[in-house]
């Protein structure tokens, strides 16, 4: 098994070729966040994530909404914050 590196991106790694499994992540990750609100430190992390994880849903939308294929040439906002 490989040691896990603290500089490569995790979510990147696992959903290449997926924009559906990062939606899922994502929507996982922010719902999990979002339990903990209240809590200045969790507060943060929600205000960073959630714009990101916004801007992601709307475009995998209209990606879809235009009858995208993972074939194409369209890429996630995500690809260059990370």
């Amino acid at each position: 098994m490989k040691p896990w590196s603290y500089v490569e991106n995790v979510f990147l790694n696992v959903t290449i070729g997926s924009y559906q499994l990062m939606l899922i992540i994502s929507t996982f990750h922010i719902n999990a966040l979002k339990t903990f609100a209240g809590d200045p430190f969790f507060d943060g992390l929600i205000a960073a994530y959630e714009p990101f994880h916004t801007a992601f849903q709307t475009q995998y939308s209209t990606w879809k909404q235009s009858g995208g294929s993972q074939k194409s040439k369209t890429c996630c906002c995500l690809c260059f914050i990370f």
